[in-house]
């Protein structure tokens, strides 16, 4: 009898857990969709498209869209029209890109203390930080396009080149839509 309410009793705990547990992930506001097709069911299309980044760093490897290659993660907080990014874990080697469509304007992006660049009559904003980040940001009138660079032990040369990559997928992805 004693080992009944026990066990009754420690599959009441693990139901309260596990009822917190999605509670917890239902309210924090962050979600996800794993395709394309996903977020263009649920919420139109206004799904701003950019080349599979792996093109860029594979020379070998196929031109194709995001919304032509289907899976990717789209991570969102709130409205995903207004705000989601897309995460590529190891694009090449130690390197991870993001890639953020704000549609909301909110993010402070500090645009005065970045270096301003002009490719193809577009500003862009790119603020580096050698040990480990660079951040490429295209002010649009209606949102704001930041492709992100996180990475370890690169040398300047290394970094530069990360440059040309993200302000090349910048004009690429303006082309595409």
């Amino acid at each position: 009898m004693k080992k009944k309410v026990i066990v009754i009793f420690g599959i009441l705990i693990l139901l309260c857990f596990v009822f917190w547990i999605y509670n917890q992930t239902r309210s924090a506001g962050g979600l996800f969709y794993t395709s394309v097709s996903d977020y263009v069911k649920e919420n139109g299309d206004c799904f701003y498209d950019f080349y599979d980044p792996e093109m860029y760093f594979n020379k070998n490897a196929t031109k194709q869209t995001l919304k032509e290659k289907d899976t990717v993660n789209i991570y969102h907080y709130n409205d995903p029209k207004y705000y989601y990014s897309l995460y590529f874990k190891k694009v090449k080697d130690t390197i991870n890109l993001n890639i953020i469509v704000d549609r909301n304007m909110e993010e402070d992006y500090e645009l005065d203390s970045s270096d301003k660049i002009t490719i193809q009559d577009k500003d862009m904003y790119i603020d580096i930080d050698q040990d480990w980040r660079i951040s490429i940001v295209y002010p649009q009138e209606d949102q704001y396009i930041n492709v992100i660079f996180e990475f370890k032990n690169l040398d300047e040369k290394e970094v530069n080149e990360l440059v040309d990559i993200g302000t090349q997928m910048i004009i690429d992805s303006i082309n595409l839509n």
